[in-house]
């Protein structure tokens, strides 16, 4: 699955390593999510989101509203799985 954090990025003049810093996580990890080699799990997406100012649908589906046009039956499946992963990890900050 593709995630937009390259675009969350440039739109808030952030750089992979001031990310990768603030996410304690090595730059080079931080540049393979960026990439889409691999995905960070649901808290850093949340932490991710948090710092970038965006929603986690933007940094999922490249905008928060639009994207929604065009999808399977199995990108909302997937979409509505990952929402509520997102919720459980939300409801240990409450």
């Amino acid at each position: 699955m593709k995630i937009y954090i390259k675009e969350a990025l440039k739109m808030r003049k952030i750089t992979q390593k001031q990310m990768a810093d603030y996410l304690a996580v090595p730059e080079n990890t931080f540049s393979n999510w960026v990439r889409c080699v691999n995905e960070p799990d649901f808290e850093i997406l949340i932490k991710i989101a948090k710092y970038l100012n965006v929603s986690t649908d933007y940094l999922l589906l490249g905008t928060d509203y639009q994207a929604y046009q065009g999808l399977t039956k199995n990108d909302f499946q997937e979409l509505k799985y990952h929402q509520k992963e997102i919720n459980k990890i939300l409801d240990k900050y409450k």
